[in-house]
């Protein structure tokens, strides 16, 4: 397949999780298809991003909760 002319590597975006299929063409010069593969893949999410989300947005939280605490008893007495 390679033999036939350049090669070009893409990058997928996801828009959903599941299974998806994606196509692949080697076409020629003028239009013509040389050659074509369909894959299905399954999507998942990316349970490291999602856990650097979560510890940073918990961090935010109890950075937060800190002053308040302090304040919070001479406010209310």
């Amino acid at each position: 397949m390679l033999e036939n002319g350049d090669s070009t590597w893409l990058t997928l975006e996801p828009r959903a999780t599941g299974e998806q299929t994606i196509q692949i063409f080697l076409m020629s010069s003028d239009g013509t298809i040389i050659e074509g593969k369909t894959r299905t893949i399954k999507v998942t999410k990316d349970m490291k991003t999602y856990l650097k989300k979560l510890t940073s947005i918990g961090s935010l939280l109890g950075g937060l909760a800190v002053p308040l605490a302090k304040v919070l008893p001479s406010m209310i007495g």
